[in-house]
């Protein structure tokens, strides 16, 4: 049967719908990809956007913090190496802390500070050198000058003349002081060998070193024998007590009195100096505890005051070589301060009486000689001359004088108490004598020679 013409036409038709419908398809399927895939392109490139513009501003707040270390932060750090209250400041951007800008930032500054402190202790060593080497000659020219002048008080028997030698002691004694802390605070030793001594010796010494020593009250000693110190640490032992007197009597009224009680416990020897003074506050009070204990080492920058004080480092200093310990407190019943200095048991004998020799910077003047019988050596001394049996040497190997007993004490008369047993007269009391003994001999070599055995009238 034939096909009728128009059914080929219908096919064809249904043939390019249908190819119609798929190429729509695709074309829509493919232009949902397009779209999808811009959708994502323009994605990607906000999140670029996004991050490009974060990393800007992290790289504006990384310089700005930059700027802020170096202009604030580095300056602050170095100060703080001085002066620990000085507070260095943290992060500008609080949103950088714990990043990794925060924890390079802290290397560096660290290591700044570790270079900065080197390059102070540094400095400080090599100018501590220098003063070693200077205080050295300093102190033995001192030592020099204090031997010439004693020799001239032996000397010379005016009593100006005499009271003027006294004035030019104790001036030499103060620069002495001065001298001998410095050295020991560049680490150098004290620079006087002295031999076991009593505590009444060590304390009398440390009184002959400060200005205003007579409102220095007789101490008070509760010792059990003739306790003394053993001869490497009574140089040093004098010096610390010779820092504290000075600063109480500095910080007490004119009208009072300085109190030195010295006592003897079971494990050791306690000298306690009170003043009445203003006090310190809780933190002072700290800082020179530490720096008294010597558990707060100072560099010479590092000194406080105009002219900068050294009594406390000084004492911090031989604390850490000789075993020494300060302590100060608020005393118990004023405002002012008491001061501790323990002796441990280590350091501490017994001095036999004849074995004493008298310190080289004792404030005291010799005393007047008494009789001397006449079937003895006029050169023997008497134990009244507390320099009698102390020679001069010259000068060591480290150009420092030394001075060595020669002979001993020479017991007194029967039912005469012992010198050293006596009451110690203060350094006025004895200046005062010892004026009186030049004036009565000057008195003697003016008056005119007599014959020792007149002859009467009229024999040749």
């Amino acid at each position: 049967m034939p096909v009728p013409w128009w059914r080929p036409g219908r096919r064809a038709e249904k043939a390019l719908a249908e190819a119609q419908s798929v190429f729509d398809a695709r074309l829509a399927y493919g232009e949902k990809i397009r779209q999808d895939r811009v959708a994502a392109l323009e994605g990607e490139i906000a999140r670029l956007d996004a991050e490009l513009a974060a990393k800007d501003d992290l790289v504006r707040s990384v310089l700005t913090e930059l700027r802020h270390t170096a202009t604030t932060r580095l300056p602050e750090l170095a100060m703080s190496t001085a002066h620990p209250h000085v507070v260095v400041p943290g992060l500008r951007d609080a949103q950088l802390a714990g990043s990794d800008v925060d924890v390079s930032l802290g290397h560096v500054l660290e290591q700044v500070r570790q270079l900065v402190v080197d390059e102070r202790v540094r400095g400080d060593d090599a100018a501590k050198a220098v003063m070693r080497g200077v205080m050295g000659k300093l102190q033995a020219l001192h030592y020099r000058q204090q031997t010439f002048l004693q020799g001239m008080q032996e000397r010379y028997d005016h009593p100006d003349v005499a009271e003027d030698l006294v004035r030019l002691d104790e001036l030499n004694e103060l620069n002495l002081r001065l001298v001998q802390g410095l050295a020991v605070m560049c680490g150098r030793w004290p620079g006087l060998a002295r031999g076991d001594s009593p505590v009444q010796g060590i304390v009398k010494s440390a009184a002959g070193r400060v200005v205003g020593y007579q409102r220095i009250a007789p101490p008070s000693y509760q010792v059990r024998g003739r306790l003394g110190v053993v001869a490497r640490a009574v140089e040093p032992l004098a010096m610390v007590l010779a820092e504290l007197l000075d600063n109480a009597l500095s910080h007490s009224p004119s009208n009072i009195d300085i109190e030195v009680e010295v006592k003897h416990g079971a494990s050791g020897c306690t000298f306690f100096i009170t003043d009445w003074g203003l006090g310190m506050e809780a933190d002072e009070l700290a800082r020179a505890n530490g720096l008294a204990a010597g558990e707060l080492a100072l560099l010479f920058t590092e000194l406080e005051g105009e002219p900068p004080g050294i009594g406390l480092p000084v004492a911090g200093a031989i604390a850490r070589q000789y075993g020494l310990r300060t302590v100060l407190e608020r005393a118990p019943y004023s405002n002012g301060l008491r001061a501790a200095v323990f002796v441990p048991e280590s350091l501490l004998i017994m001095v036999k009486e004849d074995s004493v020799t008298p310190s080289v910077v004792s404030p005291n003047v010799p005393s007047p000689r008494g009789p001397v019988p006449d079937d003895e050596d006029q050169s023997a001394p008497t134990s009244a001359d507390p320099l009698a049996s102390v020679a001069v040497l010259p000068p060591g190997p480290s150009g420092l004088p030394q001075r060595r007993g020669m002979r001993g004490r020479v017991p007194g008369p029967v039912g005469v108490p012992d010198a050293a047993d006596a009451p110690e007269p203060s350094p006025a009391e004895n200046q005062s004598r010892w004026a009186a003994v030049q004036s009565g001999t000057a008195a003697g070599r003016a008056a005119p020679d007599q014959p020792d055995h007149p002859s009467e009238e009229g024999q040749p």
